[in-house]
């Protein structure tokens, strides 16, 4: 994880710089990307894919609070099996999870300075 942290790091991966929650800068607002996919049964791992595709990476980090739902967690790991997926086991999926996830973030871009 911290490999991939580090390369979507230094390629300046951060999704506020082009999605803003509500208002399109240089993409569609996040709040515009949910509305657009929401009637889509496969939305989250299309979405994953989509993503993994544009940053050039078969890994994908699950997280979130709505993956502390088991079956939830279970049905998209079945749907992206074939992906390298960093899994909430020893980081929680919410705030302790995301707080981890930004340490790595952190450390990959003092690693690369």
């Amino acid at each position: 994880p911290v490999v991939a942290g580090r390369a979507l790091a230094t390629r300046g991966s951060d999704c506020h710089a082009c999605h803003g929650i509500d208002t399109a800068s240089v993409g569609p607002s996040l709040t515009e990307v949910a509305q657009r996919y929401r009637e889509r049964e496969d939305a989250a791992d299309y979405l994953a894919r989509v993503q993994a595709e544009a940053f050039g990476t078969d890994t994908i980090a699950i997280s979130g609070g709505c993956f502390q739902n088991a079956l939830l967690l279970d049905l998209l790991c079945d749907k992206l099996k074939d992906l390298a997926l960093c899994l909430p086991r020893e980081a929680p999926a919410n705030d302790g999870g995301l707080a981890y996830g930004q340490a790595l973030v952190a450390l990959a871009h003092m690693e690369s300075a």
